[in-house]
């Protein structure tokens, strides 16, 4: 066929070696290690011999590259930085260059020689500073003239956005350069990489899909590619075998072509059987005892050759464009370190319950997990160390709260991409039939990450007791199971046998709690103790907590965060189950709530309790608070002092304190997501104290401060 333009794309092509030799000065800026060996072997293929590496003080170099220059990149520095420090460093090594290629090592560079020939032939260099793309939204690779190196270089506004604003090193590489081009109106082009024009014969993409083209163990290079990616798929599974089969069947049938691992975690039922009747079609790996399915993975990520990793589930069935589309999502987004999708959820009476997950959101996600494990992940945002190993519970929680502390992000593709089938023995359902014990891991996985929604300060529990020691070690155990945020305990004793002292600090460190004892020889009330407690707190917020409370799964870190998120509280505290305002025994709080009467049944067990409150953070103003639980700002206490030792027995000492700081503007509030049992009356019961009495002295004396005060009793 006489075809004058693919002639020429011919004549050019025979030239390109030489061209790119010639004319190109290539930097490998490796901030994201993966691939670097790859990129290196791809670029002498081409004939580049002037190529330098840029790393992070972190990366480990291979061997195989030690005979590149390198440059080690100061970790201080933003990304903007870094690209300004490479386009510098090239250009005072190399001003004779005609341009510089930019590249990333997780780049798919094969026929770079005939991308650079392209690129010649668009540009008219050194004439005009051009600067090219291999994709404007996600790019890998930029090529620029020596001349747009120097207007790069000598762009001073972009230099004061980059002081003003700095981006992460997680943001995408060459955008402050792009920005440039586009404030100064220097022509960008792109050109995609993986043209097929572009690249050789021998190198062309097979046709999607990949049920006639088994991989076995196979190396990055068999895998079909999106932009220069391959993925490889992990299932880890343990006695699964009646889903295996059509687990693997849908695997298989996914439009891009992938390797697929499994990973038998000495499973006892049929799975080899169905395994073996896939032996040609994929890569099997077995564990000679159950380690867990992280372990599994971890296995599995080793044995894998992608640079994406691709969870699936051995009793999921998975959409044939399940890959495609969340690999299309992660590579359009350079920050996403996974991309996930929603899923159909059948019972095992067969009845279906359609999810669809949700954008990503760091606060919502610290709340609760609503991503599956069924995604999509970049393989170097995995930890060094794998994922965490044995029975832990919330495995695939962990990992994305791990990859936002690190400062990545997750994309997420608004469809049901597959079906999980939820088995009576799942992981899941076991969970979910133990409330007690989901609460106590929810517990330890939100403290463990408190600082992701800036909670990582601690509170300072201040518990006052006097005797008592079985209800002050429930209250303790309590704390140490429930509480989603960081805290310590200041124990207040009034003149407890030193027998008591000794529970309650068995009980603490049984329950992994830092605590402080403060004793009293002798009784010296409920508010003075309190006061010694906030004194001795530092510069924490103070949670005043009655020993004969017990505070269910929430109920801290909602207090917390309605707390510290609203400069207006003075203090907040939660619902309980006994009398008086902050009662659920109220038809007006079930009825705001939505509860159903039958919650009244269960309101000594503050776990059911919890577990059927709503998760938005609301709260609702109240003229004053019991302190039988209650969180105290700091910045309040440091301006309008504790407790009025006035009320020693702390009956009435609440309500003041509330009208003191409402009087100074704050205010004070129940939170409706905050649920705490409270054995009202008892430690008044056990010694032996007319409360009724009290009560009645107390009222009357604050009604005289009141007065006087001239604070005015709403």
């Amino acid at each position: 066929m006489n075809d004058p333009h693919s002639e020429s794309e011919a004549v050019d092509a025979s030239t390109s070696t030489s061209q790119a030799t010639k004319l190109w000065s290539v930097a490998v800026v490796c901030l994201e290690p993966e691939g670097i060996s790859r990129c290196i072997a791809e670029l002498a293929l081409a004939n580049y011999r002037d190529i330098r590496l840029f790393v992070d003080t972190d990366t480990v170099v291979p061997s195989a590259c030690s005979h590149i220059p390198i440059t080690v990149l100061n970790e201080q520095l933003s990304r903007q930085a870094v690209e300004r420090f490479v386009v510098a460093e090239m250009l005072m090594r190399k001003p004779a260059a005609d341009g510089f290629l930019l590249l990333t090592p997780n780049a798919d560079i094969r026929g770079i020689d005939r991308w650079t020939c392209h690129v010649n032939q668009h540009s008219a260099m050194p004439e005009a500073p051009l600067l090219f793309v291999d994709s404007r939204a996600a790019s890998n690779i930029h090529a620029l003239s020596c001349e747009a190196a120097k207007g790069f270089l000598s762009d001073l506004e972009g230099v004061a956005r980059a002081l003003q604003h700095p981006v992460s090193k997680q943001e995408a590489f060459g955008a402050s350069l792009i920005d440039w081009a586009a404030r100064t109106d220097v022509p960008v082009v792109e050109i995609p990489l993986l043209d097929s024009s572009l690249l050789p014969s021998d190198k062309q993409p097979a046709q999607a899909g990949n049920d006639n083209q088994p991989v076995t163990g196979s190396t990055t290079n068999d895998s079909i590619r999106i932009s220069g990616v391959s993925v490889s798929i992990v299932v880890p599974s343990w006695n699964c075998a009646d889903y295996l089969a059509a687990c693997l069947h849908s695997l298989l049938k996914q439009t891009v072509a992938t390797e697929l691992i499994v990973v038998d975690d000495a499973s006892t039922d049929d799975t080899n059987r169905v395994l073996e009747s896939f032996s040609d079609r994929i890569t099997v790996v077995r564990h000679a005892s159950q380690r867990g399915a992280n372990a599994a993975r971890n296995t599995g990520i080793a044995a894998a050759s992608g640079e994406f990793i691709a969870f699936a589930d051995a009793d999921n069935e998975y959409a044939g464009r399940w890959v495609e589309q969340l690999l299309d999502a992660i590579l359009a987004d350079p920050a996403a370190a996974l991309a996930y999708c929603g899923y159909t959820k059948q019972l095992a009476d067969g009845s279906r319950i359609e999810n669809r997950s949700a954008p990503w959101n760091t606060d919502t996600l610290w709340f609760g997990n609503y991503i599956d494990m069924s995604s999509v992940v970049r393989r170097s945002t995995i930890p060094a160390e794998g994922l965490h190993e044995g029975f832990r519970p919330f495995d695939d929680w962990r990992l994305w709260l791990n990859l936002a502390q690190r400062n990545w992000h997750g994309v997420w593709v608004p469809e049901e991409l597959f079906v999980k089938h939820v088995r009576d023995a799942s992981k899941t359902e076991q969970s979910m039939a133990k409330p007690h014990e989901r609460c106590r891991d929810i517990a330890q996985v939100r403290r463990e990450f408190a600082g992701l929604v800036g909670l990582e300060k601690p509170v300072s529990v201040v518990i006052p007791a006097s005797g008592s020691g079985d209800l002050t070690v429930q209250c303790l155990k309590h704390l140490g199971d429930y509480c989603g945020v960081p805290f310590h305990v200041v124990y207040v004793d009034n003149g407890s046998p030193l027998a008591t002292l000794d529970t309650v600090a068995q009980a603490a460190s049984d329950a992994g709690i830092l605590l402080r004892i403060i004793r009293n020889q002798e009784n010296l009330g409920f508010t003075h103790a309190v006061n010694q407690g906030i004194d001795a707190s530092g510069d924490a917020d103070v949670l005043v907590l009655n020993n004969d409370c017990f505070v269910g799964p929430g109920c801290v870190e909602n207090l917390v965060r309605e707390l510290r998120f609203d400069d207006r509280i003075a203090a907040v505290g939660p619902l309980t189950g006994d009398d008086g305002k902050q009662s659920l025994r109220r038809d007006d709080r079930r009825s705001l709530l939505e509860l159903s009467d039958d919650i009244l049944d269960e309101l000594d067990d503050p776990v059911r309790v919890a577990t059927r409150l709503s998760q938005k953070l609301r709260s609702v103003p109240e003229p004053v608070l019991s302190f039988f639980c209650a969180l105290l700002r700091r910045e309040a206490l440091a301006q309008y002092g504790g407790l009025d030792p006035q009320f020693s027995s702390g009956l009435a000492a609440d309500d003041e304190w509330c009208f003191r700081v409402r009087n100074h503007g704050y205010e004070v509030r129940v939170v409706l997501n905050a649920y705490a049992t409270h054995l009202h009356r008892s430690s008044f019961e056990r010694l032996e104290l007319d409360r009724d009495a009290l009560q009645q002295d107390a009222q009357e004396l604050l009604h005289r401060v009141l007065a006087m005060g001239q604070l005015g009793d709403d």
